[in-house]
């Protein structure tokens, strides 16, 4: 049965990219590991019914609004997955306007993973971008290869507010 909720999906697909990264002879930085995650992970769920529906609702390195805080106007954000397919953030007249159904920052850390599992920054991004656009979920995703297996850690956020650190 396809999984129509976004959040169960992607915890899923974490799940399934977390048992990979420790059975598989692969290694990736950051833009790897998010087009993996995206291309093997993701892609291998897609089907009628299911949250995402097509290729093209998953985006990577995606302009969105920024959260009134932060200083420019848009920012690219490692990888976005839309509500229907071809949907993009811009306006007819080139407005920052739409929000996804989810948006994830990725970090990877191949020599030591740094006091904080998460970076400050895109913590501070993702609540606030959750709690302007309600409709939408974030993530954060730290992938750790300086474990003695690679280890991935994530949150979503919701609202503004993050759920408990998830690691497999």
């Amino acid at each position: 049965m396809p999984r129509r909720r976004i959040d169960r999906f992607l915890n899923e697909a974490l799940e399934s990219f977390s048992h990979f990264l420790k059975t598989a002879d692969w290694r990736g930085k950051e833009r790897e590991c998010v087009n993996l995650f995206a291309h093997k992970f993701l892609f291998d769920k897609i089907e009628p019914g299911a949250a995402i529906e097509c290729p093209t609702q998953v985006s990577i390195e995606c302009s969105l609004k920024q959260p009134a805080q932060f200083a420019n106007r848009v920012a690219c954000k490692d990888l976005v997955i839309w509500q229907r397919p071809l949907q993009t953030t811009w306006s007819k007249t080139w407005e920052p306007i739409h929000s996804p159904k989810a948006v994830m920052e990725w970090k990877v850390y191949r020599d030591h993973l740094p006091r904080a599992v998460f970076n400050r920054h895109d913590e501070d991004w993702v609540a606030s971008y959750t709690a302007d656009q309600v409709g939408s979920f974030g993530y954060l995703v730290s992938v750790d290869y300086a474990a003695d297996e690679p280890t991935v850690y994530w949150k979503q956020a919701q609202r503004g507010v993050f759920s408990k650190v998830r690691c497999v």
